[in-house]
């Protein structure tokens, strides 16, 4: 029941760049759509897309400050 179509949006965080290293990354989508017995309250090709992108890390009370971690990737 799509009536049109979008342009794509994009967007850069930050700089656009990262580290060298491993890195985990997140894709969480969901499409809605519903069909109401009065149209007014229907809706379609509602779709919701989050992204999270971490560098895991681990965190040594003895070395480190607040705040601060060994990446992971560190250790290979």
């Amino acid at each position: 029941r799509a009536t049109q179509d979008y342009p794509l949006e994009r967007f850069t965080l930050g700089n656009g760049t990262f580290v060298e290293g491993k890195w985990v990354f997140e894709v969480d989508a969901r499409g809605y759509g519903i069909t109401a017995p009065i149209e007014q309250l229907s809706f379609h090709d509602h779709f919701d897309v989050y992204l999270t992108i971490t560098r895991p890390c681990v965190r040594f009370s003895e070395v480190h400050e607040s705040g601060e971690c060994t990446y992971l990737s560190d250790f290979d």
